[in-house]
């Protein structure tokens, strides 16, 4: 399981497609935040979730359907030295992500602990308010249960109707569950910590939240209204000694000028611009689960399932180091969404050694949508230390796809 986890968030198409939605999210808060609305581009960061869910579309219904065998050349991936190599790395993946956790959940432990709340009588909201005197700023605290945090002096601070607007900004981010969201992509960016471009997402997308809280709170809020909400972001800003990971704080001097500059022109975005950019995102979206590679093009067969995704299987440490090669030829059914099912072996040689390392990677293979689900498919993996080897001797006649490092 742990290799399965590893491997689908190690594979390049994986990190590519994250990757860029981060880059396209992180665009769109830069430039498009006043054209399409901040709160639109901050719903458009379900796109995260969602496109992990679309990668990982279970692969277990594959039917396919060819008289002829398709055959896959295997070779080893690396030297004798490939299993402690791989071994090291995936040790050094779960130290560096395990620190990172612990680290996240020390802090959060350690923040909310200091705090040392205190219950205020005097202030009647929809949330829970406390004061503690080691917070600066106004903040909503806590993930499963949040409650609004005030500094011990907000009477001196803040003026009544502008602790409204404070107050009426925690709030919203308490409603929207913006804490858990912000948890949620952290544990995404620690799970993904080699990702550079996670983490600069990650930033974007605290900006985009704060823009979407701040248009929420303002909208049919009069001009005086406005101003006075501006004077205590950048009051709040000035003091703000605040930046738990996981929890919304009023943000550095970029995103401060950033927000003050979008308050200066909020307007109604057209209908047209945000029916655009949502089919858009959900164009995208059914692109990344349906779409097929190039070489996909070349099958004849347009009622035959194509090949989309192949996981090269791995070749067996022992055979190699043994010198062992040989073949397995699996028969499976390929199901209308494209995932093999199903999967028998028919033949192998030698017995018992390269069924496991075939049948784990025909799994996770995923083909176009087959039409007619119990329909048998066979396909022949060759296990091959070198290109003279008996199991290539032995195929003709058959299409040959080999799958290369």
């Amino acid at each position: 399981m742990l290799y399965l986890y590893a491997e689908w968030l190690l594979n390049f198409n994986t990190q590519i497609v994250i990757s860029a939605i981060m880059v396209t999210l992180m665009l769109l808060q830069k430039y498009a935040t006043t054209w399409l609305s901040a709160r639109l581009v901050y719903a458009l960061w379900w796109m995260v979730p969602l496109s992990v869910i679309a990668l990982c579309l279970p692969n277990e219904l594959k039917p396919i359907t060819s008289q002829a065998i398709s055959y896959f050349k295997v070779t080893p991936q690396t030297s004798q030295v490939s299993g402690f190599w791989q071994l090291n790395a995936t040790l050094l993946y779960l130290i560096v992500t395990i620190s990172l956790l612990m680290f996240v959940f020390w802090q959060h432990y350690k923040f909310v602990k200091t705090l040392n709340l205190e219950p205020t009588g005097d202030l009647n909201y929809k949330s829970p308010i406390f004061v503690s005197a080691k917070l600066s700023t106004p903040m909503a605290v806590g993930l499963w249960q949040p409650c609004i945090v005030l500094p011990k002096d907000y009477q001196k601070q803040f003026a009544p109707d502008t602790l409204k607007l404070l107050l009426e900004h925690e709030h919203t981010h308490i409603q929207r569950y913006d804490n858990l969201a912000n948890m949620a992509l952290l544990l995404l960016c620690i799970s993904c910590w080699f990702n550079p471009l996670l983490w600069l997402g990650y930033q974007s997308f605290r900006r985009t939240q704060e823009l979407a809280c701040d248009e929420t709170v303002l909208q049919q809020k009069t001009t005086h209204q406005q101003l006075m909400y501006a004077k205590a972001l950048v009051h709040c800003a000035k003091n703000n000694r605040n930046s738990a990971l996981a929890y919304s704080f009023y943000g550095d001097k970029s995103t401060m000028k950033q927000r003050l500059t979008h308050l200066q022109n909020l307007k109604n975005t057209s209908l047209g611009a945000k029916c655009l950019v949502i089919a858009l995102a959900c164009c995208s979206l059914s692109a990344m689960a349906l779409s097929k590679p190039n070489e996909i093009q070349a099958n004849k067969q347009v009622n035959e399932p194509h090949p989309i995704m192949r996981i090269e299987p791995l070749y067996p440490i022992e055979a190699a180091n043994a010198g062992i090669s040989g073949y397995v030829t699996l028969q499976f059914t390929i199901d209308e969404r494209g995932h093999t099912n199903n999967i028998e072996v028919i033949d192998a040689q030698p017995n018992a050694v390269f069924e496991k390392s075939a049948i784990n990677a025909l799994r996770q293979w995923q083909y176009s949508g087959a039409t007619h689900t119990s329909e048998r498919h066979i396909v022949q993996l060759d296990y091959a230390l070198s290109p003279q080897s008996k199991a290539d001797k032995k195929k003709v006649n058959h299409e040959r796809i080999s799958v290369s490092h």
